[in-house]
């Protein structure tokens, strides 16, 4: 698993808990990352850039990991989950949406 995925792993954790000096950070960043409707809409490469400097990324390795590992289980614990947000033909294109989980039973109410 690569460094700048772990990192990665505790931003995510970081924003769902509600860390205030993250989503200013967030927020300051000029990339397609930003805070919308609660959750971070970003690009892999753009999420890459805010995660490490130029030096320190292999962003190869980093987007190998992304889908290799079981990130949305990973999330679960903090209640998480990634989705893709907007297809645009190609993975370093399309844009995704960390954000908190819908509650089953409100999205599948019992018969």
């Amino acid at each position: 698993m690569s460094d700048v995925y772990e990192r990665m792993l505790d931003l995510f954790k970081k924003f769902l808990r509600g860390d205030a000096a993250l989503r200013e950070r967030i927020n300051s960043y000029d990339g397609k990352l930003a805070i919308e409707r609660d959750g971070i809409e970003f690009t892999l490469p753009a999420l890459a850039g805010f995660l490490c400097s130029g030096a320190d990324a292999d962003y190869k390795s980093f987007r190998k990991s992304v889908f290799a590992n079981a990130t949305n289980q990973k999330l679960k614990q903090w209640n998480g989950e990634v989705v893709l947000y907007r297809a645009n033909g190609k993975v370093d294109k399309n844009e995704y949406r960390l954000q908190k989980m819908t509650p089953t039973c409100l999205t599948n109410p019992p018969t």
